[in-house]
C-alpha cells in the first residue's frame, strides 16, 4: 500500500497548484503525526506502564526527556 500511497500523493500534489499543494501537504503531515501521538501513548506507553513492579517515575522522567527533546528539534528545525 505504500507505493500506491506515494503514487496518488504524487499525482495529487502535481494536479494542485502551490497553495493547495501546501494545504494537501499539510493535511497529510498532520495526519501522520496524529496517527504516531496516538499509537505512542495508547498502545507502546500504556503497556510500559502497566507492570506496578517496576519504579515508574524513571520511565515518566525519560518520556518527558524525550517529548521535551523532541520539541526542542521541532523548534529549532
Amino acid at each position: 500500500m505504500t507505493p500506491i500511497g506515494i503514487l496518488i500523493g504524487t499525482v495529487v500534489s502535481a494536479l494542485l497548484d502551490s497553495s493547495g499543494e501546501q494545504v494537501f501537504e499539510a493535511v497529510f503531515d498532520a495526519i501522520a503525526a496524529g496517527t504516531f501521538i496516538y499509537i505512542a501513548s495508547l498502545d507502546i506507553l500504556r503497556e510500559e506502564f502497566l507492570p506496578p513492579k517496576e519504579d515508574r517515575r524513571v520511565k515518566w522522567l525519560f518520556s518527558i526527556a524525550g517529548l521535551v527533546l523532541m520539541a526542542v528539534i521541532a523548534i529549532w528545525v
